[in-house]
């Protein structure tokens, strides 16, 4: 399986998880400034503290772990988009290899084919390096002879 990923679309996906992360940042800020319902005398007081605490205590759970994920992305997308880089350059130098290799003129060739053994094309058309892709790098190598 051959994947096909944009490389800006995972920087995208980077950015969008960066984003929600400074939003769970700000939840755990707002979240961590709440002090203890100590002012008021009700039955519920307690119940408050405690649901104020575990809040506070789950939010910094979740926000440090976003922010983990949110590390792994912006590396993730950091590795594509070097990748496609990379790969694009190799196809880019064995596309110019295989340009100039069909530019080869066989010794004495011209418009006759006598000396050509039977069943062999002669290479005689003369093409340049903007002439070749991928395409036609898998097409000639699954050409038989």
């Amino acid at each position: 399986m051959i994947i096909d990923v944009n490389p800006q679309t995972i920087t995208g996906i980077a950015q969008t998880i960066a984003n929600a992360y400074g939003e769970v940042e700000e939840a755990a800020r707002i979240l961590t400034s709440i002090t203890e319902h100590n002012n008021w005398n009700c039955k519920e007081r307690d119940a408050i503290n405690d649901y104020t605490r575990s809040n506070a205590q789950e939010i910094l759970k979740i926000s440090e772990k976003s922010g983990n994920f949110a590390n792994v992305m912006k590396v993730v997308a950091e590795k594509f988009t070097t990748d496609e880089k990379n790969i694009s350059e190799m196809f880019t130098s064995v596309e110019s290899i295989i340009a100039s290799m069909l530019t080869i003129q066989p010794i004495g060739s011209g418009t006759t084919t006598s000396n050509i053994p039977e069943g062999v094309m002669p290479i005689n058309k003369s093409i340049g390096a903007g002439d070749i892709n991928l395409s036609s790098v898998i097409d000639l190598a699954s050409m038989k002879l």
